[in-house]
């Protein structure tokens, strides 16, 4: 389209994977991911089907067909449609919480990758993507911004399945078309016509598959209870608290919810100690906005799974420290 500009500090091309040999050189001083939150053995659903009792303090992935999606026809009709066959785009490697006094961003320069050889070096949209939520873990306050303090970093890593090859995908119907244009331009950054950064198009889709089930625990309130059942399924574009950041390999998405409205934060904080008998999904989607984008996919998603908040968690794993070689002037990020 007409006028499209492309970003400059946070865009990423293809080309920059020619760079992820020298940045792997740094894996070596980094924290193993994944290390200290396991993935769930038997898949929540499952559980209850089986009727026995689903685990806790782990992760999981859940199925794209779980979120509510704009359609074909949703400009027209507002309908939304789960997609039965369409599994998410990147799957979930691992989630990792770090406690920190602080909000510290750019998680993925601290922490060691998956690996992307068997992924093709021409593929057109990021290998790897990098979530960090940033959970303030202190009270909510309405003076004082920028607000900072004691942090919970929710850190998910994701990645293209191995051999993906994005004309395959869209050939076998797990990828389409135009979504593979919306992440091509979301990785490049790219404006549209209109001044509309493709990036503003990201939004997040909350689940609570036992919802009430939570809400029979009678933790917290009605007032709690009828907050959570707004925010069931309900989208929210993850803009403007939000900042990127750009490796050879990979895109980090940092969401930074101590900037959230004060009532979600106070919210937040009134719910913190019940958040263990709770199972939190999150879908990330680029939101259609014309009919040529439509239906949505799920881009990432993930399952927090009776997960205690006040637990305690590893300190944020420190910047590598690079070899006296390493350290002659050379940027590897």
């Amino acid at each position: 389209a007409g006028g499209r500009k492309v970003g400059a500090a946070t865009t990423w091309k293809p080309g920059f994977r020619s760079l992820s040999k020298a940045s792997r050189q740094l894996d070596k001083h980094k924290a193993e991911g994944g290390k200290h939150l396991p993935k769930s053995v038997v898949p929540y659903e499952a559980c209850k089907e089986r009727d026995i009792e689903p685990e806790k303090q782990c992760w999981d992935e859940p199925k794209g067909n779980l979120f509510p999606l704009r359609g074909q026809n949703y400009l027209k009709d507002r309908v939304k449609i789960k997609m039965e066959d369409l599994r998410p785009i990147y799957e979930l490697k691992s989630v990792d919480f770090y406690s920190s006094e602080n909000m510290v961003g750019h998680m993925a320069q601290r922490i060691k990758l998956p690996s992307t050889e068997k992924i093709p070096e021409d593929c057109p949209i990021t290998p790897l993507l990098v979530v960090n939520y940033q959970a303030p873990m202190y009270p909510a306050r309405i003076f004082g911004k920028p607000f900072d303090g004691k942090t919970l970093q929710v850190v998910a890593v994701y990645a293209l399945r191995d051999g993906f090859v994005a004309e395959e995908e869209i050939k076998q119907g797990k990828l389409h078309r135009h979504t593979l244009e919306l992440l091509k331009d979301f990785c490049a950054d790219v404006t549209d016509g209109a001044g509309v950064p493709t990036r503003d198009r990201l939004k997040m889709i909350p689940a609570m598959p036992n919802l009430e089930e939570w809400i029979a625990t009678k933790t917290f309130g009605k007032a709690e209870a009828a907050i959570l059942r707004r925010w069931q399924n309900k989208p929210m574009l993850v803009r403007p608290q939000v900042q990127y950041h750009v490796g050879p390999e990979y895109i980090e998405v940092d969401v930074n919810i101590h900037d959230y409205q004060y009532a979600t934060r106070r919210y937040f904080h009134s719910l913190k100690h019940c958040l263990k008998h709770g199972v939190m999904d999150m879908a990330l989607v680029l939101e259609g906005r014309s009919p040529q984008q439509l239906p949505e996919q799920v881009l990432a998603s993930i399952r927090l799974q009776k997960i205690d908040f006040a637990a305690e968690f590893p300190p944020v794993p420190p910047l590598p420290v690079l070899d006296s070689k390493q350290a002659q002037g050379k940027n590897y990020l």
